[in-house]
């Protein structure tokens, strides 16, 4: 029981590390593109347009946004630091940090490596009480306090409330968007507690060397999108400034 605690520890760090990364990359490109379109960009424009060049679409646009930036910086200023506020206050209340959980839980790829987290704690923690000897309305409870998420936690609560009431565990268990099918059918194989506490620890298992897996592979997802990222915006840029700088040649000649 404590080398699961332990292991559980250690895939959450994975998952923070793993959550994180993308956040940092993406702010990283968010400052660079500010700087180059807001200072780097406007600058060669203006050194063109005192030459006499007819400056082409892409080059006034991204003029036309440094020059928004500039001007209302206080207004985006404001703006992000309102969303960021509202997303604080969001997670802190609990019907907004349900509402924020789901919204991630359909992020690509993202929402894959929460729900089986979310998964290999429920079942990892499912099975532990029913070896313990609580029922299965008790088990599925406190499986859900501790998967950590809060719109799940709700709903397992919804569950065992219907469990009570007469409801068939596969019943209850199609209802809730965190369980995957394989651990429905595996869940709802068993005929009584104990097979289905040996069922919960092989989809634990199973969960947490998925979780795990996609974890550890998430460089390889997220960096070719960042290429593909960084090609359109160094594309934009070189565009905005060879184009007029072809115009000026011609202009010359």
């Amino acid at each position: 029981m404590n080398h699961r605690h332990v292991i559980n520890l250690d895939r959450r760090k994975m998952l923070k590390r793993a959550l994180t990364y993308p956040v940092i990359v993406m702010a990283v490109i968010a400052v660079a593109v500010t700087i180059i379109f807001v200072f780097v960009v406007p600058r060669f424009a203006a050194t063109f347009e005192s030459q006499g060049v007819k400056l082409p679409m892409v080059t006034r646009v991204v003029q036309a946004i440094a020059g928004s930036v500039r001007g209302y910086w206080y207004a985006y200023a404001a703006a992000l630091a309102g969303a960021a506020v509202t997303l604080t206050a969001m997670w802190r209340s609990r019907r907004g940090r349900a509402r924020l959980e789901g919204a991630m839980y359909r992020l690509p790829y993202i929402g894959r490596i929460l729900l089986s987290d979310t998964t290999a704690r429920f079942t990892s923690i499912m099975a532990i009480g029913l070896q313990s000897g609580l029922d299965v309305i008790e088990s599925i409870e406190m499986s859900g306090r501790a998967a950590g998420v809060s719109a799940f936690r709700d709903q397992t609560r919804a569950m065992a409330e219907r469990l009570r009431g007469g409801a068939q565990l596969a019943d209850v268990l199609s209802s809730s968007p965190y369980v995957p099918s394989f651990a429905r059918r595996m869940l709802t194989a068993g005929k009584d507690a104990r097979e289905l506490g040996r069922a919960c620890e092989v989809v634990g298992r199973h969960y947490e060397r998925e979780s795990s897996h996609l974890m550890k592979n998430i460089n390889t997802v997220i960096e070719p999108l960042l290429t593909v990222a960084l090609a359109g915006i160094v594309l934009v840029v070189a565009l905005s400034v060879f184009l007029p700088m072809w115009e000026m040649i011609k202009v010359r000649h």
